[in-house]
């Protein structure tokens, strides 16, 4: 038994059928079929009564769904650690925008993006549209920068 086998086993049981299964595995569905019958003979049961209209788990299945539900969510929280996807944000962010922008755009969002972004301070500058027109030095009306130090 391996981790690909019950891998498939959870997704026949989430799917419900073989062929939406395979669909979502991107395999054949005989291959599916083949390796769900390899992991019952390793296991010596049977994890799904089939049915007319698709699978459904057996006391068998039922018993062992919860702990490969558990291993799943362990193997992912595995991945994100390898692949870097628990990294979290912190650093400055230095917002500058009209104050039109500013009030009616980013602050409505503000408080979701620091629920999201614990890490990240927002320093924001607001400026006179007029000033951004008057030629007297180029501003930009929405500039962003500063998003630093992955940890």
């Amino acid at each position: 038994m391996d981790w690909n086998s019950l891998k498939v086993f959870l997704t026949i049981a989430e799917c419900g059928s073989l062929t939406a299964a395979a669909r979502k595995l991107k395999i054949s569905q005989p291959t599916l079929s083949r390796k769900i019958l390899l992991l019952e003979e390793s296991l010596d049961s049977q994890l799904f009564q089939r049915l007319p209209r698709g699978l459904v788990l057996t006391k068998a299945g039922e018993s062992i769904m919860q702990s490969v539900q558990q291993m799943e969510g362990q193997a992912l929280d595995v991945e994100k650690k390898l692949t870097g996807q628990n990294l979290r944000l912190d650093g400055k962010v230095r917002l500058t925008a009209t104050e039109y922008i500013g009030s009616f755009w980013i602050t409505k969002d503000m408080q979701e993006f620091r629920a999201q972004y614990p890490g990240i301070h927002v320093i924001c500058g607001w400026i006179c549209r007029s000033l951004i027109w008057s030629g007297a030095r180029p501003i930009s009306p929405f500039a962003l920068a500063d998003l630093t130090n992955r940890t």
